[in-house]
């Protein structure tokens, strides 16, 4: 088992003294993907802290409506949203450019 371990290390070696800069290029791209990987889990609980405790603080809505109509056909078909069961405040409709 040795001897086999041995002769990998050896073959390890003599590619990587050969190869410096495809041996280069690959502990970079390793590097750069592994440090996404732990920053991205990292900050995800962060991120995901930070935006309930903004929708608790500024008491966030929990539903948005997007009509399907422009003009005042919008707000008609918005103006039945107001009384809907379950609604028990609302906001706008807010101009969008």
């Amino acid at each position: 088992m040795s001897g086999h371990l041995l002769l990998v290390c050896r073959l390890l070696m003599r590619d990587l003294r050969r190869r410096r800069t495809e041996t280069a290029l690959l502990l970079a791209a390793i590097t750069a993907a592994t440090a996404t990987l732990t920053l991205g889990l990292a900050l995800n609980e962060i991120a995901d802290r930070s935006y309930q405790q903004t929708r608790t603080a500024t008491a966030g809505p929990d539903v948005i409506v997007t009509p399907r109509a422009t003009g005042q056909a919008a707000l008609d078909e918005l103006a039945s949203m107001t009384t809907a069961a379950g609604v028990t405040d609302h906001s706008g409709p807010f101009p969008i450019a």
